[in-house]
């Protein structure tokens, strides 16, 4: 499925493992070099690319892919629409969903141009899931109803049964204006599969029919197609499954008002989930298993089944939070490789006006994808407004106060930005929670430091790396009793002591859900009150200097909500 690529597309003799392939891999595109032999160096190339995409390594994949277009030849245009297409699935590694859709409809010209009806129902099959997965479901209808219209001029039997079934489970995801086309498509497919003689397309078509007829509240045909599907899938032995049509059975017991049935019915889907690891089944089920507890009067077993989904979601929730943001890193590391190479080749060959262009546009590229990481860390917290960006630009302040140069002072303020990048794994009733936080929330919110330097040490830049450091240690105290490290005095970075006493000054002059906005005058003397204990008393000095002097960045007032001195 795509981004990823198919195990089988790496198959070798005797099952190497890809590390060694990789290798010989890599000898092989050393050696096309020293012989100029431009034909096999584009094959070994890309080789090269699948095996380093399977491997986790989207940056070097892609440009693999690239030079081979380059390599290929012009006459062969379905070997060149192949390599738009493994491009367009490293570019979707690296979270450039723009640049993924780019390549695949130029792949899609070009074997519509070679005529490979094989070739172009691939790519429209990449198509249709990159939409899928950016929940655009109308645009992803569109590329499957288009592949359906070249399956049917192939006759292809088994890939029409597939793309029917793919079908009607988009349609089903535009529910309600689209049940009754998905239930027509879905019949078509168990047609097909019954004539293919396909068990296991035919018990997915019967379980998302049955799921139709669920959404419609025909009950009687949904738990007879469930059945089926059931069936069928125990002899396949398809745990997975198995887990989402019992979760289906149950949801019918559930509308018939038979808590007892749906309870029965959802342990079993639960242990089939743990069986085979399904855990986006598994939170559904724990979720009906709550509602079916409170339904049938156990409201302990309830309130266990909700405690366990709370939990499993939040899981989840870090989990693709974290894949999100090491995506976005990646693409800075990409972007900024990029440019710094430009950089490098032209400095020695064009006027210093040129270089410092070029060197303006790696500035403004990593200043791109610096905003891109901030603002995903700020539309979650969204209360707290500008409040990422002003602690930027106040560190930078400070730090040129404290005799930092002013490209250093520059760097750790684009750095600073992202101090909380962690809080994008935090889950919402923590994070926005109108009121104070209880102990286990705080250490909840707590984990948001490593988690933050661990998102942003996935990129090899040096001002990730910075960014890195600030996460992790923004919160560390003077007096050794911070976390997440418990480092004391100057063994915390004296960036993270900088942007640490920055963040608070913040924070209470600031309107919280939690809390109202302090006054200016207020919130100095909290810090003059805590250097030496909790904060690094030069920090401290520098900060209330700068408010005296005046010289800290002008913040939106309506954010701040001052009130009048109390002195």
């Amino acid at each position: 499925m795509f981004p990823g690529l198919p195990a089988a597309a790496f198959e070798t003799p005797g099952g190497a493992p890809v590390a060694q392939r990789l290798a010989d891999s890599c000898r092989r595109v050393q050696a096309a070099r020293d012989a100029d032999d431009f034909a096999a160096l584009h094959t070994a190339r890309r080789i090269e690319g699948e095996l380093l995409l399977l491997s986790g390594e989207p940056h070097a994949a892609l440009g693999a892919f690239l030079e081979a277009v380059a390599l290929c030849e012009v006459s062969d245009l379905s070997g060149q629409a192949r390599l738009w297409q493994l491009a367009a699935r490293a570019q979707a590694a690296l979270a450039a969903p723009a640049e993924a859709q780019e390549y695949l409809g130029l792949g899609l010209r070009l074997m519509e141009e070679a005529r490979d009806l094989t070739g172009a129902i691939d790519l429209l099959e990449d198509l249709a899931a990159l939409h899928a997965r950016a929940g655009e479901h109308q645009r992803e209808l569109e590329h499957l109803e288009a592949n359906l219209t070249l399956r049917r001029e192939l006759g292809d039997a088994a890939g029409l049964c597939r793309t029917l079934l793919a079908v009607g489970k988009s349609r089903l995801r535009q529910q309600p204006a689209q049940v009754q086309r998905a239930q027509r498509d879905l019949k078509a497919a168990i047609k097909a599969a019954q004539e293919i003689g396909s068990v296991s397309l035919l018990a997915q078509a019967r379980g998302w029919l049955g799921h139709a007829h669920w959404l419609l509240q025909h009950l009687d045909e949904a738990d007879s197609l469930f059945s089926q599907s059931y069936h069928d899938l125990e002899r396949l032995g398809d745990l997975a499954r198995m887990a989402q049509v019992r979760l289906g059975q149950g949801r019918v017991a559930a509308s018939r008002a038979d808590p007892p049935s749906a309870l029965r019915l959802g342990g079993q889907a639960l242990d089939l989930c743990r069986q085979s690891g399904n855990r986006s089944t598994e939170v559904q089920v724990l979720l009906l298993l709550s509602e079916q507890s409170q339904a049938g009067g156990d409201l302990a077993a309830a309130l266990e089944y909700h405690r366990a989904y709370h939990e499993l979601s939040v899981q989840l929730h870090r989990a693709r939070s974290e894949h999100r943001a090491q995506q976005i890193a990646a693409r800075i590391g990409l972007q900024g490789s990029r440019q710094e190479a430009d950089f490098y080749r032209e400095r020695g060959s064009l006027l210093e006006r040129r270089v410092a262009e070029r060197a303006a546009q790696l500035e403004a590229t990593q200043m791109e994808m610096i905003e891109l990481l901030a603002s995903a860390a700020e539309c979650r917290d969204a209360p707290q407004g500008l409040h990422n960006a002003w602690v930027g630009e106040a560190s930078a302040c400070v730090a040129l106060h404290l005799g930092w140069n002013e490209s250093q002072a520059r760097d750790l303020g684009l750095a600073a930005r992202l101090h909380d990048i962690g809080k994008l794994a935090v889950p919402d009733a923590v994070l926005l929670k109108q009121g104070p936080l209880i102990e286990s929330e705080w250490t909840l919110m707590r984990t948001h430091t490593t988690l933050g330097a661990r998102l942003l040490s996935c990129s090899t830049s040096p001002l990730l790396a910075l960014a890195a450091e600030i996460a992790q240690s923004h919160h560390e105290r003077w007096d050794g009793l911070g976390y997440p490290a418990g480092l004391r005095g100057s063994a915390i970075p004296q960036s993270g002591r900088i942007v640490a006493v920055v963040d608070t000054f913040d924070a209470l002059i600031s309107q919280r859900p939690y809390k109202a906005a302090w006054t200016l005058e207020e919130a100095a003397a909290y810090l003059h009150d805590k250097a030496g204990q909790h904060f690094d008393p030069l920090v401290v000095a520098a900060v209330v200097e700068l408010h005296r002097l005046g010289e800290l960045p002008p913040r939106d007032e309506r954010a701040l909500r001052a009130v009048p001195s109390v002195s």
